[in-house]
């Protein structure tokens, strides 16, 4: 009994995570379209840019692919639990 009990705990758990991974792809998906819009501009100026502008942007940057690694693992953590 007790292992259906964490086989549909199991199965919940994964469903959750794929609803949650679905969200975070998508932000993190905005996210970057943001930055490379802010980047580019109108396509002759960036809409910021300075030194200001740099540091943030660096630093958007670096979240974004510190999420992705996060991400990455979410899902490998996610792979485990489906074949547990």
């Amino acid at each position: 009994m007790a292992g259906k009990g964490n086989n549909k705990q199991a199965a919940a758990l994964v469903q959750d995570l794929d609803k949650q991974i679905q969200k975070l792809e998508e932000a993190l998906k905005s996210l970057k379209e943001s930055v490379d819009a802010i980047q580019v501009g109108d396509g002759k100026f960036p809409y910021w840019n300075g030194g200001n502008a740099y540091s943030i942007i660096k630093n958007a940057l670096s979240q974004y692919d510190t999420d992705m690694v996060l991400l990455d693992y979410i899902k490998s953590c996610q792979g485990s639990i489906k074949n547990y």
